[in-house]
């Protein structure tokens, strides 16, 4: 069964379905709010203070994409990757702008 509704009429029932989970975040939620509000830090919960020093002890950007090109996942993928375009698997970027290009005309 479908059903044929007007924008508005979608729209509505989007910021509905929103509330709805916003409600159901809050309520799950409220323990962590009645303890912040109680002047108290819930549990696993940080201070912003000590948010930033774990951002700031993360590796720089370099050092975390050296991390991340020597993880042996990543460099399958890749290898993956080269394998499919040597089997012309692959299509480039500027063939799928083509492609989509005529469909569109």
């Amino acid at each position: 069964m479908a059903v044929l509704v007007d924008i508005a009429t979608w729209q509505r029932l989007i910021e509905f379905v929103e509330e709805q989970e916003d409600l159901l975040l809050l309520k799950e939620m409220r323990p962590d709010l009645e303890r912040l509000a109680a002047g108290e830090t819930p549990d696993g919960w940080v201070d912003w203070e000590e948010f930033e020093r774990e951002l700031d002890d993360l590796p720089p950007e370099d050092e975390s994409d050296k991390l991340i090109i020597q993880h042996p996942e990543f460099q399958s993928s890749i290898e993956r990757a080269l394998l499919q375009k040597a089997r012309g698997q692959v299509k480039s970027l500027a063939e799928i702008r083509r492609k989509y290009a005529q469909e569109s005309e």
